[in-house]
């Protein structure tokens, strides 16, 4: 959790800028939340925060591809979880 809240700081820091806060004006909020998920998750180790955590990292994906002008698609993760992860759909 300490690793994804890291790399949610980059992308609030260096990467959102205000342009994006018009087209998802949820954004600021969104990444408030899924960095306080991140401290939770960090500090509780159980697997409802780790699920908070995804399903809020899984949000922020979704708007950083759109940013970008791809779609997204969740499907499961090439992992043994196997949980549903947010990625880019390429053409």
């Amino acid at each position: 959790s300490e690793i994804a809240k890291s790399e949610l700081r980059i992308l609030w820091a260096d990467y959102f800028k205000p342009d994006h806060l018009k087209t998802f004006p949820e954004l600021h909020d969104t990444m408030w939340k899924a960095l306080k998920t991140a401290s939770k998750a960090r500090q509780e180790m159980n697997l409802q925060a780790a699920e908070d955590l995804l399903k809020a990292t899984n949000d922020i994906a979704s708007m950083f591809w759109k940013t970008k002008g791809l779609e997204t698609i969740t499907t499961k993760a090439p992992y043994p979880t196997e949980r549903q992860t947010v990625y880019p759909k390429f053409k």
